[in-house]
């Protein structure tokens, strides 16, 4: 399974935290405290795999995390869109072969009965 847990450094200089990507080098990111430069991090993280899929880029492989860095994870929908651009590149397909032609599933009706 596709973890998208990808290393940052974290530096600080002159009163704000910096926050860079080894592996995404166009993601750049700083705050005023540690706190908001985490924030700020999954945030500009999020926006460059978004920006990654948007221009049909490949979406690099996370790093081993080396001494020092800590592990940054995109928001939830964006990993998952990221997870299924990634499968659909790795395997030619088009995301929507993927959703016509999964194996339909059939439910039986829900007959609970739910008293308030």
């Amino acid at each position: 399974m596709l973890e998208f847990l990808y290393p940052a450094k974290i530096e600080e200089e002159d009163g704000f935290f910096t926050i860079t990507f080894r592996d995404i080098p166009f993601a750049l990111t700083d705050g005023k405290t540690y706190e908001e430069a985490l924030q700020e991090a999954v945030d500009c993280f999020g926006e460059a795999l978004t920006s990654c899929i948007v221009d049909n880029e490949d979406i690099p492989m996370p790093s081993p995390a080396r001494p020092g860095e800590i592990l940054i994870t995109p928001p939830a929908l964006v990993a998952a869109k990221a997870a299924l651009y990634i499968a659909t590149n790795v395997r030619c397909m088009n995301p929507f072969f993927i959703i016509r032609n999964k194996t339909p599933q059939f439910h039986q009706p829900d007959t609970r009965v739910y008293f308030a």
